[in-house]
């Protein structure tokens, strides 16, 4: 994953920062797991709900695309 940009969305300590990344920016192999991922979350998060729940959602929530997080060190990054 190194050179991959990306925005610090949290900081723990120097050990444990996450970095959010553009899915789209992503390895081709990286981005194929990432799409099959999002489909299995999708589908459990539909099968925990009820039909009523489902019916108070819009497509746009029920088509969630979940971030890409990488959880990383601070020697590890570099200012862009």
């Amino acid at each position: 994953m190194a050179g991959l940009p990306g925005v610090i969305e949290n900081y723990y300590n120097d050990q444990e920062i996450a970095v959010k990344v553009d899915v789209e920016l992503l390895p081709d192999v990286a981005k194929r797991v990432h799409k099959d991922a999002t489909k299995r979350m999708r589908q459990k998060f539909e099968d925990s709900i009820s039909n009523e729940q489902r019916g108070q959602l819009s497509t746009e929530e029920l088509k969630f695309t979940p971030h890409y997080m990488l959880l990383v060190r601070a020697q590890d990054l570099e200012k862009a």
